[in-house]
């Protein structure tokens, strides 16, 4: 086989770098919440499809308006607005490409079929689409505000998987790229896909894990993607997008 049918990426600290990674905490600090209520923030802002940082604190104020009260930092409505579009776009602004990784991204978008696979909220996904925008629909794209509630990544790959047996893909013919062991990597072995591990922020961590299986390969950095040696492991030999 010539290449994979689908190269499924996961995109904070994969591709994308420099965002404010627990922006619950932050929102909930900020406005002088309880800090216990984190957990149902982060699950709020990774549930609720907003495009606007105005239209997302409507939501996050209809839902958590009752622990809005006079122990919070925010006095006013507004206030509390004018904080989360602070955070909405300084992780737009901040975000920036880790190094090789749009010309990666590019080289599999030439090659074959890729979607995206992230638990990330609309900013992050706002400046990926700036840095790594296509001018068609990404195949078998999941977005996880698509669901109703929270789900964890490998949830997420899951769905994917059902997906791609719905379309007559068989997941062997599938690689996912992603930088977490435990969230990306070890969920798509288990699905049946081929992984590349990218090491470049937890190769302290590689000896914990199993790396003996033939499905897996680890790559030192993103920008190593465009090379061929660890898809001729799988089996796959260079040929241009289509054959």
């Amino acid at each position: 086989m010539s290449k994979p049918d689908v190269i499924f990426f996961d995109v904070g600290s994969t591709l994308l770098t420099g965002m404010n990674a627990k922006p619950a905490k932050y929102i909930v600090h900020m406005l002088g919440m309880d800090m216990a209520l984190i957990p149902e923030v982060e699950n709020f802002l990774y549930t609720t499809c907003c495009y606007t940082a105005e239209s997302l604190f409507s939501e996050f104020y209809s839902k958590f308006k009752e622990h809005f009260t006079g122990k919070t930092k925010v006095k006013s409505y507004h206030e509390g607005q004018r904080i989360l579009q602070y955070l909405w776009d300084t992780n737009i602004t901040t975000a920036k490409p880790i190094d090789g990784a749009i010309t990666s991204f590019k080289w599999a978008t030439e090659l074959t079929n890729v979607s995206i696979v992230s638990n990330a909220w609309q900013p992050l996904r706002t400046a990926f689409d700036v840095f790594f925008s296509r001018d068609e629909d990404y195949d078998f794209n999941v977005d996880y505000w698509s669901f109703a509630q929270k789900e964890t990544k490998p949830t997420l790959l899951s769905k994917v998987v059902d997906n791609l047996k719905g379309n007559l893909i068989d997941p062997a013919t599938c690689v996912m790229v992603g930088d977490n062991y435990d969230n990306d990597i070890k969920p798509a072995l288990d699905l049946g896909m081929k992984a590349v591990w990218v090491l470049h922020r937890e190769s302290v961590n590689q000896s914990k894990h199993d790396i003996s299986n033939s499905n897996l390969t680890t790559i030192n950095n993103i920008s190593e993607l465009s090379k061929w040696p660890f898809l001729n492991k799988f089996g796959y030999y260079p040929q241009n997008k289509g054959n």
